[in-house]
């Protein structure tokens, strides 16, 4: 494994084991490969391929817990591109975007994300 890789499993590593879950955007899909390869102990990787459906069918089961999943969710498009689609997961999950500072890598991160959701944001979260 290169060093980039490297760093990027301990990265995502951390973020599952701190804050579980982690929702990862790659709009370029620049790092494709590497997330279809990407495993962790104990945790569920999902992956989008082409349907929002299909990804939460995969995903939802686990969301319902009391305890937060260990899940990492890899998608190859930019969050704007969702249209919402995974709001629930980008309001609790670690998000991870491309050239994002790691002070906005929050649960908050979602708000940013999705405009529209600050009409559902809590008092003084906007």
């Amino acid at each position: 494994m290169g060093l980039v890789s490297e760093y990027l499993q301990n990265l995502i590593a951390r973020q599952v084991d701190e804050k579980r879950p982690v929702l990862w955007f790659d709009p370029e899909a620049h790092f494709a490969d590497f997330a279809r390869d990407l495993a962790l102990p104990d945790t569920t990787i999902a992956r989008y391929g082409g349907s929002f459906f299909a990804l939460r069918r995969v995903i939802e089961p686990q969301l319902g817990d009391d305890q937060p999943p260990r899940l990492v969710v890899y998608v190859p498009l930019a969050a704007e591109a969702t249209d919402g689609a995974l709001i629930e997961l980008a309001a609790t999950a670690s998000v991870l975007k491309p050239g994002q500072a790691s002070s906005a890598r929050n649960t908050l991160s979602w708000l940013k994300m999705y405009p529209f959701a600050s009409c559902c944001a809590p008092v003084g979260m906007v």
